[in-house]
């Protein structure tokens, strides 16, 4: 769960910034400005990952014949896109999807929404959008970061994080899971010895 803070906007930025420096990731103060906001609206269920599929979305927004209209759907695509890469990771396995596919759907949408916004001739939410398109990936990343920053509680957790660590040997999963007292690559020589 996430914690409790007064304020939550705050709270992302310092977590998105410290990530940014982790995964060394270069982002305008509007495209963090973005992802705050994003990531802020998860506390308020503003944004629902499993409302619709990607290529649902990706129907209405070819079928939107209204171009303000089409660039949120796009812009909503690549939110949905980027909150299952990041915030909601299990959510891939659970729709029997792959994390590539989603990039994919996910880099196309935010670059749709560039277009249009251009077109529009809404040059900083171009460029943001653009940044997202062009950084998809990593900032996917810097959001899975913050997710563990604000979602490890339980044991059942660190257990799900140490089996990650298993399958990508991510020096930043161990990083994290040395701060809960779990030393990976101790583990990792006792697991060798019994296989």
């Amino acid at each position: 769960m996430i914690h409790s803070a007064a304020d939550v906007p705050g709270y992302f930025r310092e977590l998105l910034v410290r990530a940014f420096k982790n995964r060394e990731v270069s982002i305008s103060e509007d495209g963090t400005g973005y992802l705050v906001g994003l990531l802020s609206s998860v506390t308020t269920q503003e944004v629902d990952p499993s409302r619709y599929t990607l290529v649902e979305q990706l129907a209405d927004a070819i079928s939107e014949p209204n171009a303000r209209a089409k660039q949120r759907c796009y812009r909503q695509m690549g939110d949905t896109a980027l909150m299952r890469c990041g915030m909601f990771p299990e959510s891939l396995e659970y729709r029997g999807v792959s994390r590539p596919y989603v990039v994919c759907m996910g880099r196309r949408a935010y670059r749709e929404a560039s277009v249009l916004s251009r077109a529009r001739r809404r040059s900083n939410s171009s460029w943001v959008y653009g940044e997202l398109s062009d950084q998809f990936s990593a900032l996917a990343a810097c959001i899975d970061e913050v997710r563990e920053q604000t979602a490890l509680r339980t044991p059942q957790d660190i257990v799900r994080l140490y089996d990650r660590y298993r399958r990508t040997k991510s020096p930043t999963l161990a990083r994290r899971l040395s701060e809960f007292g779990v030393n990976p690559m101790l583990n990792q020589e006792h697991d060798e010895v019994l296989h």
